[in-house]
Order: C-alpha cells, then structure tokens, then sequence
C-alpha cells in the first residue's frame, strides 16, 4: 500500500490570497483590530501560525491570541462558510484527474496533510475532500 499525500495551497489549489481574508475578518471580530498583511508571507504556515503572526502584527500579545484561538477559529470557519461557496477556490490543472486514477487504485490512499483548519480545508477544497481517506488538518 502507498501512501500519496497531498497539500493545499499550491498543490491541490492555486494559491489565492482571498483565502487568507478569514484571518483579518476573524481577527477584526474578536479584538476589534484590523490587520493589514499585504506584505505577509504566508506560505508554509499553519493556520495556528498566521493567527499568532498577525495578531502580534496587530499589536496583540501571543498569549492573548492563543487565549482566544477558539473564538479566531470559529470566526474563520464562519467566514469561510459565508465566502467560500460564492467564490470557489481555483484546483491546480490535472489534479481532479490525478485524484480519480489514484482513488481507484488498490495499492494507493490518498492523504491530505495541511496547515489549514479542518472545517476551513474541506470547505476550500469542496468535491475534493472526498478522495481523502486520512490526513494531518486540525
């Protein structure tokens, strides 16, 4: 058996920065502070990560970001609801194909490893959450 593992950004999806908006909503609603991350660099991180960079770019502390992470997180997931299904992610060419051939083989399971909130990953990926049978989301 093979293990085929599969990211998001940048694998799966074209990397859209609209995507990273959830972070600046979901902040604005639970401390009152608008963060500008223009020129933040949010490749590789994990959602957890980005909430704590921009909140200390907003001038929270860590440690009343992580106090409030569960409150960020559901804000997130609830912008997403909201603005993911209106404006659908674009998949990377040749991935919807790759993922059927590989979802019939025998020999394969198909994993999704990623930085991205559970809730907020199978929102982005929509129809192609269903090839995954294990993964790493939070």
């Amino acid at each position: 058996m093979r293990l085929v593992l599969f990211d998001i950004d940048g694998t799966l999806l074209v990397s859209d920065e609209r995507a990273n908006k959830r972070f600046v909503v979901a902040i604005e609603q639970v401390f009152g502070t608008r963060v500008d991350m223009s020129k933040y660099q949010s490749s590789g991180k994990t959602d957890m990560a980005m909430f704590l960079d921009l909140c200390e770019i907003g001038g929270i502390p860590r440690n009343e970001c992580r106090a409030q992470m569960k409150r960020l997180y559901d804000a997130a997931i609830a912008y997403a609801n909201d603005q993911i299904p209106m404006e659908p992610p674009i998949v990377q060419t040749g991935v919807r194909a790759l993922l059927n051939i590989l979802s019939r083989r025998d020999d394969c399971l198909l994993g999704l490893v990623t930085g991205n909130l559970r809730d907020c990953a199978r929102l982005r990926l929509g129809s192609l959450y269903q090839f995954f049978e294990v993964g790493g989301v939070r």
